[in-house]
């Protein structure tokens, strides 16, 4: 059992628009969950540089929060929730069918658990209910049939142009 944290590239731009830095999240949930027996694990973002981000997950000396290089998809599989600012894992994470908490604005954040990172408490998480699954297939389902462009398709590109306003 353990929580997932999928770190964002320090100057990704949507990142940016956040209310919390990748540093401060990664900062907060170390120390979150320092004052807890409930196990983190993060994953660095494979092309992130930055080396305060390095300098801080090297400096981890907690036996609940471990680093790993592991596929996202095995790593959102085996936890009990993933914590996002705003990452594209966290939408990847509602085809697991996962908790997701989002601290940052997304645009799948109507089906995920939006609360402020100071009011966040592992000892608190829940499985999702039958509710919020249903609503996360509908809302999945509606993404991937209403705004997702088939590259080898071009009725797909004629209908988002339309969606859009570009063709009428």
């Amino acid at each position: 059992k353990y929580f997932f944290l999928p770190l964002q590239l320090a100057d990704d731009t949507v990142n940016i628009a956040c209310e919390h830095s990748t540093q401060y999240i990664l900062e907060k949930f170390i120390n979150i969950f320092s004052q807890t027996n409930e196990n983190l694990v993060i994953k660095r973002h494979p092309k992130c540089k930055s080396l305060k981000i390095k300098k801080a997950l090297n400096n981890i000396d907690l036996k609940n929060v471990i680093v790993l290089d592991s596929s996202i998809h095995d790593l959102i599989s085996k936890c009990s929730a993933v914590l996002v600012n705003n990452s594209g894992v966290g939408f990847e994470s509602l085809f697991h069918l996962k908790p997701v908490y989002t601290f940052g604005r997304s645009d799948y954040q109507i089906v995920c658990r939006n609360i402020s990172l100071n009011d966040f408490n592992p000892s608190k998480v829940k499985p999702l209910t039958e509710d919020e699954i249903n609503k996360i297939k509908f809302f999945t389902f509606n993404v991937l049939n209403g705004y997702v462009i088939k590259t080898n398709d071009k009725s797909s590109y004629l209908k988002a142009f339309k969606r859009v306003g570009l063709l009428s």
